[in-house]
């Protein structure tokens, strides 16, 4: 009979101790020591009922601990337990256990916790659900930008280091600025793929250094490049607001719906082949009572293409929209700027004022594209518009500059230069109006892009998505296209 191990012990040894590297073999199985480690070099030499007895001794620890969530990692990261124990499934585990969700708490919890419970219950819950939490990556959240952290995950999804980045991402956000934390939400969270139920971590506004949490209410994707997460408060004291945050362009292959994101990027009218499919889900969202209550209103968050797809989103729900914030985003078509103009300069004034935030990097071209921002020609007290420059004071390359992350930074290497007045707001909402360069992109961009390139490409991954449904191989990540209806 194996001797009694207990994963604090295990924990001890493993994820506390850097220099037992991932590779190394656990055994747990009797002897006069209660567990081993063993040189990767030595795993021929194991004999597969020592494998199989460790494995056994392992499992039962780690479920006294988190449970069922042990064996949904083991599924999640394709675990194979016919091979010997590592350290690097110690820290599997225990990685895949940090990603809460809402069903998590309520079965550990039955009667506690619940959307009426208040965010510092949820706090002590959700602690008490991670006794031991583990941040192998040795890189800070402010590190990881949109795209893995690996070549080879650059290429072929890893779901074990995604969720380590996510974990990574959201240690320190109790101590991040609301608008820092929106940019790594943009930029970095949400291209990590959420999934819906989970868990989000977020600082609670007025208090520095505490946390509260978001709960992924819905996530839209109907295969065609646009994803949207509908993110809410998982408390109802809570002082969040719900949002609606849309994912950048994927840079890497191995990132759901990669060709269809980027044919989003090529199109003559930007953004609209994946707006139009996931249209009416994303109306169904807006005046959907339990993600916002009608007499409030949600924030809509972009950056890059999915600024784009923002901006068609507020145009048709504007009247939901408290909030809007904006990072290097395209311009959307100049027709649907114009025509929301003129709709919400017609509109009676609203009691509470909507804020728009737009963010722009001086050295980024992806700014150029497209026509007019969303509120250019917008004038009203009650919408109050600011658009803001940012220059790097640091050697940034043009592809850097795109994704730089200026506000979630440790250093202040930026100077700032804020635009409010409406004739300033329409010069420089303009793609057209601002200058040769913005010109010439733009023009660049269509020949090339839309007349061009993307016909044949969207030929090309209609193609390659009938090879993958009569052959049933997967060449590329994607949404099925039944997805939410």
């Amino acid at each position: 009979m194996a001797q009694k191990v207990s994963f604090a012990q295990i924990h001890e040894t493993i994820a506390r101790q850097p220099r037992v590297a991932d590779r190394k073999i656990l055994c747990l199985f009797p002897g006069d020591k209660k567990y081993s480690i063993l040189p990767s070099k030595q795993a021929k030499q194991i004999h597969p009922d020592d494998i199989q007895r460790s494995w056994k001794v392992f499992l039962k620890a780690a479920k006294d601990v988190y449970g069922d969530r042990v064996d949904l990692a083991c599924q999640s990261y394709g675990i194979d337990q016919r091979k010997p124990l590592r350290a690097m499934h110690v820290r599997m585990i225990e990685v895949r256990a940090m990603k809460l969700t809402m069903a998590d708490l309520k079965k550990r919890f039955p009667g506690f916790i619940s959307e009426r419970s208040s965010p510092d219950r949820f706090t002590s819950a959700i602690e008490e659900m991670i006794p031991y939490p583990c941040y192998p990556l040795r890189r800070k959240g402010h590190e990881i930008h949109g795209a893995p952290t690996t070549m080879p995950s650059f290429f072929s999804y890893d779901p074990y280091l995604m969720d380590q980045e996510l974990m990574t991402l959201f240690r320190d956000v109790g101590n991040l600025t609301r608008r820092a934390y929106i940019e790594r939400l943009c930029k970095a969270i949400v291209p990590r793929e959420l999934s819906e139920g989970m868990l989000i971590p977020a600082p609670c506004p007025g208090v520095r250094g505490k946390v509260d949490y978001y709960v992924v209410y819905k996530c839209i994707s109907k295969g065609d490049g646009l994803v949207a997460y509908a993110l809410k408060p998982a408390s109802k004291d809570s002082k969040l607001r719900p949002v609606v945050v849309m994912r950048p362009s994927p840079y890497h292959p191995s990132g759901l719906d990669f060709l269809e994101t980027w044919l989003n990027n090529m199109q003559r009218f930007l953004g609209w082949l994946g707006y139009q499919t996931a249209r009416g889900d994303l109306s169904k969202l807006a005046y959907d009572p339990e993600f916002c209550p009608h007499d409030k209103k949600f924030d809509v968050y972009g950056y890059s293409v999915a600024g784009v797809h923002s901006q068609l989103f507020i145009a048709d729900n504007f009247d939901r929209v408290g909030k809007v914030v904006l990072f290097n985003s395209p311009g959307a078509d100049s027709e649907t700027a114009e025509m929301f103009a003129v709709k919400v300069n017609a509109m009676p004034p609203s009691e509470t004022p909507v804020k728009v935030r737009i963010y722009r990097t001086t050295g980024d071209i992806a700014q150029f594209a497209g026509g007019k921002l969303l509120f250019w020609g917008v004038d009203r007290p009650d919408i109050d518009v600011k658009l803001v420059e940012v220059t790097p004071t640091i050697k940034l390359t043009t592809k850097q500059c795109h994704g730089w992350r200026h506000f979630d930074s440790p250093e202040v290497n930026y100077t700032a230069r804020a635009f409010t007045a409406p004739h300033e707001l329409d010069k420089r909402l303009d793609n057209r109006k601002r200058g040769i360069d913005a010109i010439w992109y733009e023009d660049k961009r269509l020949f090339w892009g839309a007349y061009l390139v993307y016909p044949f490409l969207f030929i090309w991954s209609r193609l390659l998505q009938l090879c993958e449904k009569c052959f049933g191989v997967a060449i590329l990540r994607r949404t099925p296209r039944i997805v939410n209806g």
